[in-house]
């Protein structure tokens, strides 16, 4: 391992759905909602956002397990799903999913000025998603388009596994050639986001207020009162805190100051947890 005098952040990866596009990632939902709406097995918002930051198709697997869902498959199916089954709801949702992606492209706020904060730093910009490749290439052109360009872009589909394993953020390390891992910061809006990072030996933080925890689309949670959207808020920060970040971010504003945060605590010789 190198000796370095003066560490620093020279790396942050972010995820993209509810961290830096799409509030509240209500991308998946309704595609998800779809896809096993038509075998004839309904599922809530809310089942379908617990597993949110997994690889799509282990998210799907992961919905399969929730004994409610195993049960209403086994009642109308006579088995339990088995990964045929699993495959052909992958292959429809990602047919919905694409189709849908055009309507949940738009940048969350601060990202264009943060992404000008990190470049001036000379700080290295990457991305892990929870997509397979051909809907990240159409959302990273949608966002291409508004002004985010990630300098490198990494999906489950590319690795033996998504998040929770660190596969993503540990070939960002190597392209950039940065390490040690305390020199990269994971920010993301769910429990696996926290987790890649954890597993990856690097600093973490959690985006709560445009997360998939908030668990409304941005019309809906406009439609609150200002009472129940400070309610929502908070519930997101509880739930993100018990995965034990290093940091918790109101919004992604207030990423440079958590950044000079990390590097006066690496100057004392402090390492992510």
């Amino acid at each position: 391992m190198r000796n370095i005098e003066h560490p620093e952040i020279k790396l942050v990866v972010f995820d993209w759905a509810g961290t830096t596009v799409d509030f509240a990632s209500t991308a998946p939902v309704a595609a998800m909602a779809r896809s096993f709406l038509e075998r004839g097995i309904e599922i809530s918002s809310a089942q379908i956002r617990a597993p949110m930051g997994l690889g799509k198709k282990d998210h799907l697997r992961a919905l399969l397990a929730i004994p409610e869902i195993a049960n209403r498959w086994f009642a109308k199916y006579g088995q339990m799903a088995n990964e045929a089954d699993l495959q052909e709801i992958y292959d429809r949702y990602q047919q919905i999913q694409m189709e849908s992606l055009e309507n949940h492209g738009e940048l969350l706020p601060h990202v264009l000025e943060i992404t000008a904060d990190l470049r001036q730093r000379k700080i290295a910009l990457a991305t892990t998603s929870g997509y397979f490749r051909k809907a990240m290439t159409r959302v990273a052109e949608i966002a291409r388009e508004q002004g985010y360009s990630p300098d490198a872009i990494y999906c489950p589909d590319d690795f033996p596994a998504g998040r929770p394993e660190p596969w993503m953020i540990f070939r960002a390390m190597e392209q950039f050639r940065i390490y040690p891992s305390y020199q990269v910061l994971k920010v993301g809006d769910t429990i696996p986001d926290i987790a890649e990072g954890k597993n990856a030996g690097v600093w973490t933080a959690a985006v709560f207020s445009t997360s998939n925890e908030i668990g409304y689309s941005w019309q809906e949670f406009q439609s609150l009162s200002p009472e129940m959207q400070q309610t929502r808020i908070a519930s997101a920060r509880c739930i993100l805190e018990s995965g034990r970040p290093d940091g918790l971010l109101l919004s992604l504003a207030e990423l440079p100051a958590f950044i000079d945060k990390l590097n006066q605590q690496m100057s004392l010789g402090m390492r992510p947890s």
